[in-house]
């Protein structure tokens, strides 16, 4: 199982609440033994994307430092999309409207 799959399954039972990134990592932790080092919640977000990440795969809305809301799988989505590379400033690179996004031209990858 995939740490995706396992952030899917241990919580679903916890869509639409806020949760810390520490109580996220407990949680995927404890029902799969997961190394909480190896789990980065801000890897799965609607409107945050970290540069490199592959492909966007999100079930979180990044809320705040540390913060984030399970809002699972085919969520529909509708807000801007960041990014901010290390040492930069944040930018929009796209935009989610009702589930679909829209990243801009000028996005970096």
């Amino acid at each position: 199982m995939t740490i995706y799959e396992q952030l899917i399954a241990a919580c679903a039972p916890f869509t639409g609440q806020l949760l810390t990134a520490t109580e996220i990592k407990r949680i995927v932790n404890e029902q799969y033994g997961t190394l909480e080092s190896s789990i980065i919640p801000s890897d799965y977000c609607y409107n945050r994307i970290n540069k490199g990440t592959s492909s966007q795969k999100p079930i979180f809305e990044y809320v705040d430092n540390g913060y984030y809301r399970y809002l699972g799988l085919d969520y529909k989505f509708s807000g801007p999309l960041y990014q901010k590379p290390k040492h930069q400033e944040m930018e929009q690179i796209g935009e989610w409207r009702d589930g679909i996004l829209t990243l801009f031209s000028t996005a970096k990858k």
